[in-house]
């Protein structure tokens, strides 16, 4: 199957194939968590030329756009806790403590 979509993307223009590639990536951030970052990155390394990921599409290289979602959801997470801890009325230095997040953040989450 991989190889079939290779060969679909190696027929398509740059354009299409960069849009093509960035729909692929963002469904497999979102719904496939069991594909593991070095996963996709290897197949970056091994089957996709360095140009396709280069695009205003991926806004930079695969690598980045994973680091970006790995960031993003971190900070949800920490988001989602200090919520839990609020709700416990655990103090604001505590919660910042744990969770990373500064106090400003925290006191916009209460």
């Amino acid at each position: 199957m991989v190889a079939e979509l290779l060969r679909m993307g190696q027929e398509l223009d740059d354009t299409r194939r960069k849009v093509l590639i960035g729909k692929a990536v963002d469904y497999i951030c979102r719904v496939k968590p069991e594909i593991t970052r070095e996963m996709i990155m290897e197949v970056e390394r091994v089957t996709i030329p360095q140009e396709v990921f280069t695009s205003p599409f991926l806004e930079g290289t695969l690598e980045n756009k994973m680091q970006e979602g790995i960031e993003q959801g971190a900070e949800q997470k920490a988001r989602k806790v200090a919520r839990m801890m609020l709700q416990d009325n655990e103090p604001i230095d505590k919660i910042c403590r744990y969770t990373g997040l500064s106090s400003d953040t925290v006191r916009e989450l209460s």
